[in-house]
């Protein structure tokens, strides 16, 4: 974005500060703060000029140059060896561009302030993060972590590789392995945010492990509790999710008031139990047949 404009120094400020280590949980750690000090999701995108820089939009936001430095100026820096961090905004009196860069050297960090007219701008509107990556294998992990991101609860869930490609460990100790790799802001994050932030395709993907590979996932212990403790969130996009799952697999359902049947797409019975030590099962038998006795 820089080439749009010749730019002028308008302020620089040095801050003394001990060098750290950029991880992904720090990553992660800035823009969950930052999204929440804004109050605004960002929008992630990658540039597509440049393969190595992902973009965080902020819209309808609005900011002072001095808050913003002080707030997150620092943290910011500690990002840059790793990933190199600019950030643009709207000066909304002028509408020029105001463009901070931000940078560590040893135990001190450096923020950069230019604008069109060289004025260093009191308030910004509407911001653009760029973070430059060592390589474009790296910037489409960050992309796909980004993109993955809930927000609200500060965690995401991807594919093992992203996460192995990002160098990243998963927020959550898993006793057992799980389908996905959950990076997050907190040390250990619940089992229900975990769940609650798998996407309808992720849920998909999470069912046809079980019907297609017979897997047992972490993720179905993680399900069965939810729904005995009556505490799972979207319970109907697990149905849905189960129901896609069966028509990519060419199951078929044939069921009335007196039987129900479930084949494969061979045209094979298959049979699961309620009492099944698998959670998995455990978990599909409650999504196909919520009501309890007594409920009926």
């Amino acid at each position: 974005m820089k080439e749009l404009h010749v730019y002028q120094p308008a302020n620089c400020i040095q801050l003394d500060s001990p060098a750290v280590n950029p991880t992904v949980r720090m990553l992660l750690t800035v823009l969950y703060e930052l999204q929440h000090w804004l109050k605004a999701a960002p929008i992630v995108s990658r540039d597509t000029e440049n393969g190595n820089t992902v973009c965080l939009l902020f819209r309808d936001c609005a900011c002072t140059g001095e808050d913003l430095c002080q707030m997150f100026g620092s943290a910011l820096a500690d990002l840059s060896p790793r990933w190199k961090a600019d950030l643009y905004g709207t000066e909304p009196c002028s509408q020029e561009t105001v463009w901070y860069r931000f940078a560590r050297e040893e135990a001190q960090c450096w923020i950069r302030e230019s604008t069109l007219s060289g004025r260093q701008a009191e308030t910004i509107q509407s911001l653009c993060l760029c973070l430059t990556c060592g390589s474009s294998h790296e910037a489409e992990a960050v992309q796909q972590l980004l993109q993955a991101m809930d927000w609200k609860r500060g965690l995401a869930a991807v594919e093992w590789e992203c996460g192995d490609n990002l160098g990243g460990k998963s927020g959550r100790e898993l006793p057992e392995p799980g389908l996905y790799c959950y990076e997050s802001v907190f040390e250990c994050p619940e089992a229900e945010a975990c769940l609650a932030a798998l996407s309808l395709e992720q849920k998909v993907r999470l069912w046809m492990a079980f019907l297609a590979e017979d897997r047992e996932c972490v993720e179905f212990q993680w399900l069965y509790d939810a729904i005995a403790r009556r505490i799972l969130e979207n319970r109907i996009e697990w149905e849905l999710s189960l129901y896609e799952a069966m028509k990519r697999l060419g199951y078929s359902i044939q069921a009335d008031q007196r039987r129900f049947m479930l084949c494969d797409g061979q045209g094979r019975r298959r049979y699961f139990g309620a009492d099944s030590v698998r959670n998995s099962e455990r978990a599909l038998m409650k999504i196909l047949f919520p009501l309890n006795l007594q409920d009926l």
